[in-house]
């Protein structure tokens, strides 16, 4: 038995290779777990574990989540509650005690298909009424240049920043707020990019947009995304783009916080707007369009399928 840290979609791939039974995790640990994540058992936060540490006994800790091996690794250390032989990686973890079973990991990624499209069906398309007028774009920049100048601009879910410098080129925001966990990760897409160059995400991102930060244009806001959406006043923002979990209930957290954190009339974009890789964007984004009655504006085509679909709030 041991204790289960972090469960993000690397763990996914893990958990699908390997024949890794909820039997074998006494407790998961994981602040933003959602709930169509592969594992249903009970889960807590790391400070809900700390509190009640008494109630389990697992003396191994795996680390599930790996860009964040380091950070979580020396956050559990500085506790001083397992020790670093205590501690080990989920793949190292899974290598040693389970044998890889590819027909599993064919049924549970068969399995997420059918719970998001059983899903998607339940909710069901846009109706045409707030299609009406909407256009087709031959990529997600193209609707930036046809965004307003200026006004307050969020963007959830930042990466190496490449869509931060687009939205800041073409839409010249007053204010732009960078929302991103900025994990100390290795990188992103399984690139090594902040290990390799010594920094952290954080200090790479601020050293990428230093004159915009200088300026008081740019402000980094850290932390899980709907935490820090629901420290903003209502009806703040003039354009949010949306790029940060894509699991259906992370994404549904998220629309909860922005469609009162968006003005009247304000434009929300959201990014991957596709049913690949078993994403929860479409029905979580279809539901949110339908119940509020917004417009659509935008279907931003993509070469990879991934497409952008941008929509108004109404007035």
């Amino acid at each position: 038995m041991v204790i289960l840290y972090g469960l993000g979609s690397y763990s996914r791939d893990i958990a699908r290779k390997y024949n890794i039974s909820m039997e074998e995790i006494e407790i998961i640990v994981d602040n933003t777990l959602s709930l169509y994540d592969v594992y249903h058992g009970k889960v807590i936060s790391w400070k809900e574990y700390v509190h009640h540490k008494e109630e389990y006994h697992s003396t191994q800790l795996v680390i599930g989540a790996q860009y964040r091996f380091e950070e979580i690794k020396k956050e559990v250390l500085e506790s001083g509650l397992f020790a670093e032989s205590e501690i080990i990686g989920i793949e190292e973890w899974a290598a040693k005690n389970f044998s890889p079973r590819l027909l599993l990991g064919e049924y549970a990624e068969k399995q997420e298909r059918l719970n998001i499209s059983h899903l998607s069906e339940q909710i069901g398309g846009i109706p045409q009424k707030q299609l009406e007028g909407a256009r087709i774009l031959c990529s997600r920049y193209e609707a930036l240049d046809r965004m307003p100048k200026g006004g307050r601009v969020a963007e959830i879910g930042v990466a190496y920043g490449d869509f931060s410098r687009e939205i800041l080129t073409r839409m010249q925001p007053e204010k732009f707020y960078a929302i991103d966990l900025f994990c100390e990760s290795v990188g992103f897409w399984d690139e090594g990019f902040f290990k390799e160059s010594g920094t952290t995400h954080y200090e790479w991102y601020a050293g990428r947009f230093s004159d915009y930060i200088r300026s008081g244009t740019l402000v980094m806001e850290r932390g899980v995304s709907w935490d820090v959406m629901g420290g903003f006043p209502d009806r703040y923002f003039d354009y949010i783009y949306l790029d940060a979990a894509h699991d259906y209930a992370s994404v549904e957290k998220d629309i909860k916080q922005i469609v009162k954190k968006i003005k009247y009339g304000g434009i929300i974009q959201f990014n991957d707007y596709t049913l690949q890789e078993n994403y929860g964007v479409v029905p979580a984004v279809n539901k949110m369009v339908k119940e509020t009655e917004a417009k659509v504006l935008y279907y931003c085509l993509a070469p990879n399928g991934y497409a952008d679909l941008a929509v108004q709030m109404g007035k």
